[in-house]
């Protein structure tokens, strides 16, 4: 959490998240799909005193998934905030659907 706070080191950390979301979510967890992961990210993220994360922070005229806020009155060289937008993709039926130009597009919108 201190790499990505001080030097904008992210890549490790969603690596570590990926990780660790894949031993305590089931099946029956991931019925409600974005939700679950956002509550996990949600609840993990929180344990660090670094940020102050927010679910579904209204941001102009939409809402992030997540945003973390350097918690600057207690670590004033915090020099990254993060938004974080969830996008979960449904498998269709016994074999997902998701091919490269499907992706594509779900990673647009995201970035939209």
């Amino acid at each position: 959490m201190k790499e990505r706070a001080f030097s904008g080191k992210w890549k490790p950390l969603i690596a570590y998240l990926v990780e660790q979301m894949e031993k305590p979510l089931g099946i029956r967890d991931l019925i409600t799909g974005e939700k679950a992961l956002q509550a996990f990210l949600n609840v993990y993220l929180g344990l660090s005193a670094l940020y102050l994360v927010y679910s579904e922070k209204e941001l102009k005229k939409g809402y992030a998934d997540l945003v973390l806020e350097p918690f600057l009155a207690q670590y004033p060289g915090l020099k990254y905030a993060y938004l974080i937008e969830i996008k979960y993709i449904k498998p269709q039926g016994k074999k997902s659907e998701l091919t490269p130009e499907n992706f594509k597009k779900i990673k647009e919108e995201a970035i939209l």
